[in-house]
């Protein structure tokens, strides 16, 4: 719902595009059948949103077509450089945003030469996660080589799901991890990050650091000896950072989780948007040992299952702190 109120105020808001260069011959009429028949199968390629309805007890809606628009371009540039065609395009897919009356995907088809194209694929991050992503060229290719697609999960059954869990309890349950903390553990001063510049009036900074760590088998192996998962590894090193730069001993940080750790008969195999953000709570005393951390946290997350669809505007309410307060502003996405 946040990613739709979003694109209301910015059209372009939550607008991910995704390029595929296709070597060899291609039949564009099948390839766009393929996408068809692909609606047919998930449901999600069919929803728009209605946002904002008046006088009615549900203002916000999702409706599933029983057919879906097909919004193709197709386009010859071998005449063209395609570097700066491909950058003129993206630009101007950006500008046109989405109207959400419509379903929030087009399509981009690009002859660049003989048995050379490319696939430009705008979509609206409240139809598609990066999990789903996968799932929906492979989906999009078995249907344009004939194939038969194994069954896979629908959206509506993860929904049926949700709305079928109790909510109190999950009102409980945010409470109770929450509990004690009274402000957020923020990174808000130079000091925290030197290699930022910045100052208390920024609202926001808009940038990239890169690092490359040859660690990964290291930080596999070592979250194995614990037996714990590497993003429980993850989280327990921003607490430590949380910690070290902020003195709480309660840090709070955002996570994303992919929403299908529940028992949902394939859920891994869903194609639409199940990921959120939830907060994650570390406690660090000092007699806490690294391992101690991990297993905390590594039982917090699994605890947290059952409730990793709630809204963050929810659990910030039940949380009880003030809403003027945001409950984190660093996220981990792993």
């Amino acid at each position: 719902e946040g990613l739709l109120l979003a694109t209301l105020k910015d059209p372009a808001a939550y607008l991910v595009q995704s390029i595929y260069d296709i070597q060899g011959p291609l039949d564009t009429v099948r390839l766009q059948k393929a996408w068809i028949e692909t609606t047919q199968q998930h449901a999600i390629f069919r929803t728009q949103f209605l946002l904002g309805l008046p006088d009615t007890p549900f203002p916000n809606l999702q409706l599933v077509r029983k057919h879906a628009d097909a919004c193709w371009l197709v386009a010859d540039w071998s005449d063209l450089d395609p570097e700066v065609a491909q950058t003129e395009y993206l630009r101007l897919e950006r500008e046109q945003g989405f109207d959400l009356k419509q379903i929030p995907i087009r399509f981009g088809l690009f002859h660049l030469a003989p048995d050379h194209h490319r696939l430009v694929i705008s979509v609206h991050h409240a139809i598609l996660d990066g999990w789903s992503g996968g799932l929906f060229t492979n989906a999009l290719l078995l249907n344009y080589a004939g194939r038969v697609a194994p069954p896979a999960g629908q959206v509506k059954e993860l929904v049926a799901h949700i709305q079928a869990g109790d909510a109190a309890q999950a009102e409980r349950f945010w409470a109770a991890q929450l509990d004690g903390i009274e402000s957020p553990s923020l990174l808000v001063d130079p000091y925290c990050v030197p290699d930022l510049t910045v100052k208390p009036s920024d609202a926001a900074y808009y940038g990239t650091l890169a690092r490359t760590l040859e660690l990964g088998d290291q930080v596999v192996d070592f979250a194995q000896s614990y037996g714990v998962t590497v993003s429980t590894f993850f989280r327990a090193a921003v607490a430590l950072v949380l910690h070290r730069h902020t003195g709480s001993e309660h840090p709070v940080f955002g996570t994303v989780v992919s929403g299908r750790n529940v028992a949902v008969a394939q859920v891994e195999s869903t194609i639409g948007p199940c990921i959120n953000t939830i907060p994650c709570r570390a406690r660090i005393g000092r007699a806490l040992t690294v391992g101690d951390l991990l297993q905390t946290l590594h039982h917090d997350g699994t605890a947290a299952y059952d409730y990793e669809h709630c809204r963050l505007t929810d659990i910030h309410r039940w949380s009880g702190m003030s809403p003027e307060q945001p409950l984190f502003n660093v996220l981990l996405v792993y």
